[in-house]
């Protein structure tokens, strides 16, 4: 076998035991001479908006070089980092261990079930700490359950059975892209780089109407029509319908994950609480992964900042329900009735009075997105919703401003959306409140410092929008 380029990392995972939801994992580390060997696994995963990696269920921790085990000590200070004693010379680490998941929900968010599985590499790759995440190289591979289908942004290398080996990637980019496999599943193309993958509970609860899947169709050119290119070559859905797995929305920049009920399409008239999901996910392709702030954009997991939030999620918010009512997945009177319900509960946010909004971007680091008592007057994510609603004045100011000639599609294109259809594989791009302030005022000379240094830091004890 050719040796392995210096800077490439062989991981291995085996998935196959869906009755105790365990990943075995087993790695090669290549070492640098001389140096001091740390190994880290990542905590800012990205979309988490918080320090949330799995270290805790990671356990079975086994080193060795040449075969003779190593010592390995925790570091006090940060958990995520194992210091590793090797032998001088050594050139290379061998490491397994296992990745316990959730087995009930109270223990965290389950990922595999009898039928199902998701697999995050964030979870499951140890690497050299404080390597530059986009020049390391992943070499993965995974074994899954027999006859299982699967979908992944990854490149795949080769397929033998249920064997998986994919093209070497950055380790950016390999956390970035998730990997879902399920027993009961169905691939639809809603574009021909589009692909919706759904995994079931059951097969019966996979999609039959074609009316429903066209809406999810039009989705893709509603995108289309809004941002003009897209920041990707290809795109997956990592859809489950589960009542066992949860429910779950994480963006990456060539996938998403969406984990809904089991009865998102067999009861698709009954209620309507996630059809905006999709929408919302997508649109982080270009809102928060094509273009991020710039305290999100680090070359390492191990230290990010939550920033511009309201931006971020906020303008993700907004657009996600555009999208969905856009497209026909949820109706525009439905719609209007959402954005009245948003503006209902913070008009009336007594929170709103000492914490500005600027400081809920970090709720999920403190809170870890746990229930409070008060939440009317603690405030929690409202980026979210106070965030959209931020957005919705701007569109109807530039609207009015421009007498119609131009909306906040215009922004949302000229800022968010690649220059051309060849910008695809470019970086991801930092932007600051500064950069938001300039791309807003060519569309409409206003004064907008002020305008999003009043929403974002401000205090409020009036009401949202008067009038």
């Amino acid at each position: 076998m050719a040796a392995e380029p210096a800077r490439t990392l062989p991981l291995s995972v085996d998935a196959r035991d869906t009755d105790r939801a365990i990943f075995r994992v087993a790695q090669t580390i290549p070492l640098e001479p001389g140096a001091q060997v740390v190994l880290a696994l990542a905590k800012w995963i990205p979309a988490y908006h918080a320090p949330r990696g799995a270290i805790d269920f990671l356990a079975g921790f086994e080193f060795s070089v040449g075969g003779e085990p190593c010592r390995w000590t925790r570091d006090p200070l940060d958990p995520f980092r194992l210091a590793i004693d090797v032998p001088e010379g050594a050139s290379e680490l061998r490491a397994t261990f296992q990745g316990l998941t959730p087995t009930e929900a109270w223990q965290g968010r389950v990922v595999v079930s009898d039928d199902m599985l998701r697999l995050d590499w964030g979870a499951v790759c140890l690497y050299p700490a404080r390597v530059d995440v986009d020049s390391l190289e992943v070499r993965a591979e995974l074994r899954l359950p027999d006859g299982w289908l699967w979908a992944t942004a990854l490149d795949a290398q080769s397929i033998e059975g249920s064997h998986l080996a994919f093209a070497p990637t950055s380790l950016r980019r390999l956390l970035d892209s998730p990997v879902m496999a399920g027993r009961h599943a169905h691939i639809e193309t809603l574009d021909p780089a589009v692909k919706l993958t759904i995994v079931a509970d059951r097969a019966d609860q996979l999609p039959r109407d074609d009316d429903v899947l066209g809406a999810h169709r039009r989705l893709i050119a509603e995108a289309d029509a809004l941002f003009g290119a897209r920041p990707f070559a290809r795109y997956d859905f990592l859809m489950s319908l589960s009542e066992q797995t949860g429910t779950l929305g994480l963006e990456h920049r060539a996938c998403c994950e969406c984990g809904v009920r089991s009865t998102y399409f067999s009861q698709w008239d009954v209620s309507t609480t996630e059809h905006d999901l999709l929408p919302h996910e997508y649109v982080h392709a270009w809102i928060g992964k094509y273009r991020v702030p710039s305290g999100n954009l680090h070359s390492d997991f191990s230290s990010m900042t939550d920033e511009l939030m309201w931006v971020y999620e906020g303008l993700t918010q907004f657009y996600g329900h555009v999208l969905a009512a856009r497209c026909g997945l949820i109706s525009v009177a439905h719609t209007l009735e959402a954005f009245a319900l948003i503006y209902t509960t913070y008009d009336t946010r007594p929170g709103r009075r000492w914490r500005p909004l600027a400081d809920t971007d970090m709720d999920p680091i403190f809170t870890g997105r746990e229930p409070q008592p008060w939440t009317s007057w603690q405030r929690s994510e409202d980026y979210y919703g106070e965030g959209l609603l931020i957005w919705l004045e701007i569109d109807a100011m530039i609207r009015e401003g421009t007498g119609g000639q131009h909306s906040l599609d215009d922004f949302a294109r000229a800022f968010f959306g690649p220059p051309t259809l060849a910008d695809w594989q470019a970086p991801a791009s930092a932007y600051s409140r500064a950069d938001i302030i300039a791309a807003l005022d060519a569309i409409l000379s206003h004064p907008w410092e002020e305008y999003s240094r009043a929403a974002w830091i401000g205090l409020h004890p009036a009401r949202l929008m008067p009038g």
